[in-house]
């Protein structure tokens, strides 16, 4: 099966992965992934493989074969996978999950890193030498790879609801919309769904895993 100069592929909660022709809109694969439903897709940076998140498990298929089983599978976590991704160049995956850990896997390596609350995301710095982590309690982690570590962390201490809010006077007055506001060491994080604003405290200082 020939590669495909653009790789579309979709995922939910009705046990399917669908790839699609971009142009077209035509579906041409399906893979019935009766396990769980899928939380996440990730394609690997060579485009060779689909890495598919589901509960509890990430299962890896090849993006230019017609099997509908996969290529690899993962079980490292013991509940919903949210995240996945890859270095890259390929080298290596990472994964945040509702357990609460962020795990690293690389060829005869693998690192976990404890959040201690429902990770709901990671991403990797394009530096790609940290991962950026968001859980459940509003908190936001960097952890050092090179020093195998968290370097610093976003801690909400307050969860505020309102519809508006100034930063000077404290007075409500406008609408959040996704808004991020930084003055000295706190940090105003709007958003439009529910009109919640989460207050966090930035934390500077590295904390040996």
């Amino acid at each position: 099966m020939s590669q495909p100069s653009v790789i579309l592929a979709t995922a939910s909660y009705d046990h399917s992965i669908r790839f699609w022709e971009a142009k077209s809109g035509r579906c041409y694969r399906t893979i019935n992934y009766q396990d769980s439903h899928v939380n996440r897709l990730e394609i690997t940076p060579d485009k060779h493989y689909l890495a598919a998140a589901g509960n509890p498990h990430i299962r890896l298929f090849d993006v230019n074969s017609n099997s509908p089983q996969p290529v690899m599978s993962y079980d490292s976590h013991t509940n919903n996978v949210m995240a996945v991704g890859f270095q890259c160049d390929g080298n290596w995956m990472y994964s945040g999950s509702e357990d609460g850990t962020i795990n690293c896997r690389a060829p005869g390596c693998q690192r976990e890193y404890e959040s201690r609350a429902a990770v709901n995301t990671v991403v990797l710095h394009p530096n790609q030498t940290e991962l950026i982590s968001g859980d459940q309690n509003g908190n936001i982690r960097v952890w050092d790879l090179t020093a195998n570590s968290c370097s610093c962390e976003l801690v909400c201490f307050v969860v505020l609801f309102f519809s508006t809010f100034d930063l000077c006077s404290g007075i409500g007055i406008c609408r959040f919309r996704n808004v991020i506001l930084s003055f000295g060491s706190f940090t105003i994080i709007g958003v439009q769904k529910g009109q919640t604003a989460l207050v966090t405290r930035y934390i500077n200082e590295t904390t040996n895993i």
